[in-house]
């Protein structure tokens, strides 16, 4: 969950079952695809893109959001052929 507020207190408890625990304190996020995302915290940055092992950059993931091609970008697709 990202928010752009701090947490009510009371609700954060990283010790206790049911309460939200604070993971990362985020100066930018890029999200362009659900399990594709970029973050810059104050600890560094943190980096997911679902299906791919490689590592991205800032600018790949602002070229993910104008919908622009990465140049180099290879994914290899394995399928099961019955």
């Amino acid at each position: 969950m990202v928010i752009d507020q701090e947490l009510d207190s009371s609700k954060v408890d990283p010790a206790k079952l049911g309460y939200l625990k604070l993971e990362h304190t985020i100066e930018e996020g890029i999200f362009p695809l659900p399990k594709v995302y970029y973050l810059r915290t104050t600890e560094g940055k943190v980096t997911k893109a679902k299906g791919y092992s490689g590592k991205l950059t800032r600018d790949n993931y602002l070229s993910l959001i104008k919908q622009q091609n990465i140049v180099g970008l290879r994914v290899n697709k394995w399928l099961i052929s019955y």
